[in-house]
């Protein structure tokens, strides 16, 4: 559209059949010559298009990653975060740098080259670097393989226990429906996290995954003020205690005062809705109204 310009049909054209219509649509193209004018453009500006381009917008350096193939050999990938440095490193000498297990990691991939890297190089360059156990077990977990997975996340906790390999141990057991171990990582990563929102948001999920409402309900209880006020911790909350039969109580949380709405609500997303709805059947014996302020579904 842009090299060819707006193309206007009439009510009864674009009022026909589809057939119909690109029929007449073909025919305007054909008639008014618009190929010969695009053709004419290609050959005017074949020099300029020979020239070396310049950056004007920065783009993502995950393109530096993977090796330029033919279809890509006219681009140049630019590779500025140190970051994705470390991991080019590790593409060229198969060290892995060692990152600290206070500080969060700093780059994932779903990549085979990566992934191969890592299993011809655990045994030698990076027997002892959590980080590197911690990442092949992550991408035996992404590829389903959750034995090797288990294997890889275990050796990353022996060497280094930190939230992060808590985090994957506690997903790693969920999928493998071993919800008391999955529950106890989860647990453990929390406790190294209080003050994470991002940490304490996924790992309360999962504990609702997991069905574990009076583990949510003691952690929740454990935190800060401040992150007791965080809407979707308090979401989560509410879930945990209405699925523990504390029907007024969560009812009262749930209305009491600024009504609950996460930060982080998207549209589609009924678990407000579904979560009223039940307490007051539980409650009242019927199904009321939901407030509008609850409703977030598309249709």
């Amino acid at each position: 559209m842009e090299q060819y310009g707006p193309v206007q049909l009439t009510k009864e054209q674009t009022a026909a059949s589809h057939e119909e219509t690109f029929q007449h649509l073909t025919k305007q193209l054909l008639t008014e010559k618009r190929f010969e004018r695009l053709e004419e453009k290609l050959k005017n500006t074949k020099e300029m298009a020979r020239t070396k381009g310049r950056l004007i917008q920065k783009g993502s350096g995950y393109g530096a990653m993977e090796v330029q193939n033919k279809l890509s050999k006219h681009l140049e990938f630019l590779l500025e975060e140190e970051s994705l440095k470390n991991w080019k490193h590790f593409q060229e000498t198969g060290v892995l740098h060692c990152q600290k297990p206070e500080e969060k990691p700093d780059e994932f991939f779903w990549n085979n080259m990566i992934f191969e890297k890592l299993r011809e190089t655990i045994g030698n360059e990076n027997k002892e670097n959590w980080y590197a156990h911690y990442h092949l077990g992550i991408q035996y977990y992404i590829n389903g393989d959750l034995e090797r997975a288990e294997q890889a996340l275990t050796k990353a906790s022996h060497l280094s226990e930190n939230p992060w390999v808590c985090h994957g141990l506690g997903c790693l057991y969920l999928q493998k429906e071993q919800s008391d171990i999955s529950v106890h990582w989860i647990l453990k990563g929390i406790g190294m996290r209080k003050k994470d929102i991002s940490y304490l948001k996924e790992n309360f999920k999962l504990l609702l995954m997991n069905k574990a409402y009076a583990a949510i309900e003691k952690v929740y209880q454990e935190l800060d003020a401040e992150e007791q006020s965080m809407q979707r911790l308090k979401l989560y909350h509410v879930l945990a205690l209405y699925q523990l039969g504390q029907y007024e109580e969560a009812a009262e949380l749930l209305t009491d005062g600024e009504k609950i709405l996460p930060e982080d609500i998207r549209e589609g997303e009924m678990s407000i809705e579904n979560l009223w709805t039940e307490l007051d059947e539980k409650l009242s014996g019927r199904l009321g109204e939901v407030p509008y302020q609850y409703l977030f579904r598309t249709y």
